[in-house]
């Protein structure tokens, strides 16, 4: 799972001279320093007393705004901002702060309208674009978030947080090299961070480039004994085709967390690579153990079942798979085989036909022979 990095900090209006309306700024300087001593309810009054006397006063209405936002009482801080940027459309910082808080309020478009409008008033606007990134990435828009990081790297190179957030779009993009190479700066930035490691081994094992992702999992591995890094080490060697070293790394991953469905799946896959049938079927029922209403388990159990002629064991495993999957022809076909193998023909020539008119190919071959049955 991924995680999107947000920052964000608030920026008042300082002490402010107004006009002849020496009651209100008084008030409104007073709000200031109630806000710097982090008693938000009192500053929050004081600028609405402010506002009082001077209905048209922008900064109060900003800055009540960035109070309400300590406090987290979005709808009233977009309320506030809303009240700036009519009173003030160029501002660009209450555009941003009214973006932000309509973000905190899950209400993407606007922000995204507003952040924007924010960057058409300052193009430089670095957090703008930062956080409008976010949002993107909220919408699964991950071009245009992407877009959006490269914009605030530009302006502000070395940032950690528009770096990693970018890598995470690469990956979703599928542009897994580019992920890796962000991931790599991610990690130069904050070493402390080990598992960029682990996300860069991720990026590199989708772009297929196993022997360097097995690099990244292993020296994730020096940091902390991970299942997971055991797992995705097995994982590459599985896609390289070394079933049975992929396999001890399942099973480390197993040894760490024993509910590991992936890993359990994938080591009995291992098993029936080598075709070794008793370890297989070991492998599937602790399978089953984790996943129990999966049809498929019961399928591979029974396929090993029958390579061991366990025959009974086999035709019972391939009618639980029928029971979770009525319309499950592989099963059919396999329950037809351990019946031969059982002497009972007539439940094998049902099930090879019932295999057939699933539309099993490899069934047709063989329901005249099981049946015994001419035209029919």
């Amino acid at each position: 799972m991924y995680k999107i990095i947000i920052c964000a900090s608030f920026c008042f209006a300082q002490f402010s001279v107004l006009g002849q309306n020496t009651e209100a700024l008084s008030l409104f300087n007073k709000a200031i320093e109630a806000y710097n001593a982090k008693r938000y309810n009192v500053a929050a009054k004081l600028y609405s007393k402010a506002i009082t006397e001077e209905p048209s006063y922008v900064k109060a209405y900003y800055n009540r705004g960035n109070t309400y936002l300590q406090v987290k009482n979005y709808d009233a801080a977009i309320k506030d901002f809303q009240k700036a940027t009519d009173l003030k459309p160029d501002y660009a910082k209450a555009y941003y702060y009214l973006a932000y808080a309509q973000k905190q309020n899950e209400d993407y478009n606007s922000a995204i309208r507003n952040f924007s409008s924010a960057l058409k008033l300052d193009k430089n606007y670095q957090s703008a674009y930062l956080q409008r990134g976010t949002v993107n990435m909220k919408l699964k828009k991950y071009t245009k978030a992407a877009e959006d990081f490269t914009s605030s790297l530009a302006i502000k190179p070395d940032q950690y947080s528009a770096i990693y957030n970018r890598a995470i779009c690469y990956d979703k993009l599928e542009l897994y090299e580019e992920a890796a190479e962000d991931y790599t700066a991610a990690l130069e930035l904050k070493p402390e961070k080990e598992k960029l490691i682990l996300s860069r081994g991720k990026a590199l094992l989708r772009d297929e480039s196993y022997d360097e992702a097995i690099a990244d999992f292993k020296l994730y591995l020096k940091e902390k004994n991970s299942a997971e890094a055991n797992y995705y080490i097995g994982y590459c060697l599985l896609k390289s085709d070394d079933y049975e070293t992929a396999g001890d790394y399942f099973d480390k991953a197993l040894q760490l967390k024993g509910d590991y469905k992936a890993a359990a799946a994938n080591k009995a896959i291992c098993s029936l690579h080598l075709e070794d049938y008793e370890t297989a079927k070991v492998d599937y029922t602790r399978l089953i153990q984790i996943e129990n209403d999966n049809e498929e388990n019961y399928l591979n159990r029974g396929i090993a079942n029958l390579q061991l002629s366990n025959f009974e064991a086999a035709a019972d495993d391939f009618t639980s798979a029928i029971d979770l999957k009525s319309g499950f022809p592989e099963a059919y076909y396999n329950r037809a085989n351990a019946f031969i193998k059982l002497n009972k023909n007539e439940y094998a020539c049902s099930d090879i036909k019932k295999a057939a008119k699933l539309g099993y190919e490899e069934a047709n071959k063989y329901v005249k022979i099981l049946c015994n049955q001419g035209a029919n």
